[in-house]
């Protein structure tokens, strides 16, 4: 092959590349219009009071008290007892069973939060969760390769 086909190849490819580059970019464009799409319908189903679903009532929390967007914790007690109707500072162990999971909320709110880009904690938690998440990717990382050489031993 002479260097001006290579040339060619080389161009070739950068065009092929490019054309590629620009159909992840409408994926994404078209992602993010779906994410603003969904967060606009929640954004108006809390502001009309809507609280059908688990996320719209955690939007609904998370919007009326603000101190519950930098708690999981205290956004499971504030659901509770605003949606559940809990009373009082504790909870029998057979009323766990019937109120709504703390993962289920922490699921929502992070999905509001991450996603949506509404009702978000304050800078300082955001970047606590932020490096939690990043230590909690490394730690499954380093022990999928663990496992691996485990494995092929």
């Amino acid at each position: 092959m002479t260097d001006r086909d290579q040339l060619l190849t080389d161009i070739n490819e950068e065009i092929l590349s490019e054309e590629e580059d620009q159909q992840e970019d409408q994926k994404d464009e078209e992602k993010e219009a779906e994410k603003r799409k969904k967060a606009e319908a929640l954004w108006i189903d809390v502001q009309q009071g809507n609280t059908k679903h688990l996320i719209t009532k955690v939007a609904s929390i998370l919007n009326k008290y603000p101190e519950t967007r930098n708690s999981d914790v205290a956004l499971m007690v504030k659901f509770w007892q605003v949606f559940e109707g809990h009373k009082g500072s504790f909870v029998s162990l057979n009323k766990l069973f019937r109120l709504e999971r703390l993962t289920s909320i922490t699921r929502s709110r992070a999905k509001i939060q991450n996603e949506y880009g509404l009702f978000l904690a304050d800078e300082k938690v955001r970047r606590y969760r932020r490096s939690q998440e990043e230590a909690q990717k490394e730690y499954q990382i380093a022990t999928k390769v663990a496992k691996m050489t485990v494995l092929l031993l």
